[in-house]
């Protein structure tokens, strides 16, 4: 029995192939969003980016690769399908068809599988962000590559700490050797008597537009010192308040998300074209089969003939079995009636080759179907 037959006037086919071309066209714009944004993010978001660039720049470039594979396949399928509207009866388009099908679907199921990471993926490289940040303020004093990196990404995005400037405030990156930890000044601001926690902030941490002078630091700007406890809203409108963490992991977690939600549409659009390109395809082939292009003939998604299939009707059958029916096929009983006699009898098949040189196929390409195959659909 066929699956998913749909019975297809010739404007009918005509209308499913701009549908499916539709189709191909929206999923080739999808492929070019996920590959834009993935070469976005590794030229503008992972240059920012230290000890995690390698990884982002990876996962980003596979995303990309993927995208540009969706865009040229989707075009393809365009070409493809005008041969299945145009070209059905040759045997090429058939084996293009099936293994631009397989090539789509291996595409879709590696996309599936990377969109299911990527969760995964966007939990790690936060979690990177943060230990990487955390080391970074650990050793802005010590080393000097971390505090020109620190200093650079505070600047350049506007930001302050981890999740805020209080970061600086609780994290031990001033030791003794920086401050003098029997003065006055150090032991009135010092919040902790284990470690030094002092309110200081790296002086990138300070706001370019503010208009007076940056309160960052209350032991370097001793005669200031009194504003961060008497006027401590002064010092925090002098000094940027939002972490960085939120800004580095906002445009990637934007674009993995993106990228599943992209990746869920192509996948259900893929499905929806293979479907519809099969229905286009068995329906342009019948329609040569039933010697009725401009006329109905039926599509489907899997039937007689098909793999050797042999069950379920013919295609006169489901011709004859449709409400509408079209005048050519009512009116040439005849004709079909002599069909059947040369395919059921291949030996009269061939002698009728020396007495008539006119064939259902106007290319010297082999047709799609052979004698027993043409057998096979039309009982």
């Amino acid at each position: 029995m066929a699956v998913g037959v749909v019975n297809l006037t010739r404007r009918g086919r005509y209308l499913l192939a701009i549908t499916i071309v539709c189709f191909l066209l929206s999923q080739s714009l999808l492929g070019l969003c996920i590959t834009s944004w993935s070469v976005y993010v590794c030229t503008s978001v992972s240059p920012t980016l230290y000890s995690e660039k390698s990884e982002v720049t990876f996962v980003f470039t596979v995303t990309g690769m993927y995208g540009t594979h969706v865009l040229f396949h989707n075009l393809t399928g365009i070409k493809i399908c005008q041969r299945c509207y145009l070209q059905a009866h040759k045997k090429s388009t058939r084996n293009l068809l099936f293994v631009w099908t397989l090539a789509g679907c291996n595409t879709i199921i590696n996309m599936l599988i990377l969109a299911i990471l990527a969760i995964k993926i966007s939990k790690h490289i936060a979690r990177s962000l943060r230990h990487s940040m955390e080391k970074g303020m650990h050793n802005y004093l010590k080393d000097p590559y971390w505090k020109n990196a620190i200093d650079k990404l505070q600047v350049m995005m506007k930001c302050c700490g981890v999740a805020g400037y209080e970061d600086w405030y609780e994290f031990t990156w001033i030791d003794e050797y920086h401050v003098d930890i029997n003065s006055e000044v150090v032991k009135d601001f010092q919040t902790s008597k284990e470690r030094i926690h002092l309110p200081v902030t790296p002086w990138s941490c300070c706001r370019i537009d503010y208009p007076m002078q940056c309160f960052h630091d209350p032991l370097q700007q001793s005669e200031s010192a009194y504003l961060w406890k008497e006027q401590p809203t002064v010092v925090l409108e002098s000094i940027q308040e939002k972490g960085c963490l939120a800004l580095l992991k906002r445009p990637i977690e934007v674009a993995l998300i993106g990228f599943i939600v992209l990746t869920s549409l192509i996948f259900l659009l893929q499905i929806i074209t293979v479907l519809l390109s099969r229905i286009l395809y068995t329906s342009c082939r019948n329609a040569i089969l039933l010697d009725c292009i401009n006329g109905i003939a039926p599509g489907w998604i899997f039937g007689r003939g098909d793999c050797g299939w042999s069950r379920g009707p013919g295609l006169y059958e489901l011709v004859e079995g449709t409400q509408t029916s079209y005048s050519t096929i009512n009116s040439s009983e005849e004709a079909k009636d002599q069909r059947s006699v040369k395919i059921k009898s291949p030996h009269s098949k061939t002698n009728s080759k020396d007495s008539n040189t006119t064939t259902t196929s106007k290319s010297d390409e082999e047709p799609v179907s052979s004698c027993e195959e043409d057998a096979l659909m039309l009982r």
